[in-house]
């Protein structure tokens, strides 16, 4: 008979930027010295951490139930752009750091791990730094999938759990002004829909898509439900440049997607959002 299958899913971890994912605890550098987290990357590191409670407390609601894990592209920062948000230098201190975050999830002993690649300015061409990565959690004795080709990562990576068909990449699509957001998502499940219909395949289920930092879900009216998920990086300097207002700040968190043997499911959006800057106050008046 078959189980229900716990998909817990999130992107965009950005280790090694000094906003992005980072361990709380000093990172040792090449040079001897120490690099400490930020207050924010610390909160960071918390909503990491209750991220993965709570998607072990929903594996404890269903008996027998399996872990999969969907790491979703950019689980790394690179040095890319000229950035100096930069923790460390070294490409070393970078895995290091990002080995580190992944000890929270693994600890967890998932039956099954998928790494989809991200954007090449953060991991490497071709992501070779998350084909490093999963093959890293591999050599640790855990279940990481490969693609056809017998890579450890996936560009593109489908899934049928159930009867219920996924499909996941890491770059999406949303509207830029809030009044758009949801429109252009809609826009791309009907995109996706009309694609596999035009080569006579059945649409996915479900389209989980990352890269943007915000979340969104079409739901379930829309021909292909499409899962924009949160992130675990606050907002760059590019961030800050291009946009202002609320598209400036990102949705932290992670997607938990119940498939019970039957075929149903249920969705779980674990998301938190960082606080604005505080106002300075003139307290003694012009």
């Amino acid at each position: 008979m078959a189980s229900t299958v716990i998909l817990a899913i999130t992107s965009d971890t950005h280790c090694r930027s000094t906003i992005g994912l980072c361990p709380d605890s000093p990172i040792p550098l090449d040079e001897g010295g120490y690099y400490l987290p930020s207050e924010p990357q610390k909160w960071l590191w918390d909503r990491w951490c209750s991220y993965w409670e709570r998607v072990e407390a929903v594996r404890k609601q269903y008996k027998g139930s399996k872990l999969y894990q969907v790491y979703n592209g950019d689980l790394v920062e690179g040095r890319h752009h000229g950035t100096v948000q930069l923790i460390a230098g070294h490409d070393a201190t970078e895995m290091d750091i990002a080995a580190e975050c992944l000890d929270v999830p693994l600890a967890l002993k998932p039956n099954r791990i998928f790494v989809v690649r991200g954007t090449e300015a953060h991991v490497g061409q071709s992501a070779s730094k998350e084909e490093g990565l999963a093959a890293m959690m591999k050599g640790m004795g855990h279940d990481v999938v490969r693609d056809e080709n017998g890579n450890h990562s996936f560009f593109e990576l489908s899934l049928q759990i159930s009867g219920v068909d996924f499909h996941f990449t890491h770059h999406g699509t949303m509207g830029q002004r809030p009044w758009l957001t949801g429109n252009v998502v809609n826009m791309m499940a009907a995109q996706i829909a009309m694609e596999y219909h035009a080569d006579g395949l059945k649409p996915p289920d479900f389209a989980i898509r990352s890269h943007l930092h915000r979340t969104w879900d079409t739901g379930p009216s829309t021909p292909v439900r499409v899962i924009q998920t949160p992130c675990f990086q606050l907002a760059t300097s590019y961030i800050h440049k291009k946009f202002t207002g609320r598209a400036s700040l990102a949705d932290i968190g992670g997607i938990i997607i119940v498939i019970r043997p039957d075929g149903t499911t249920h969705v779980e959006t674990i998301k938190d959002r960082p606080k604005r800057p505080k106002a300075w106050i003139d307290k003694k008046g012009v």
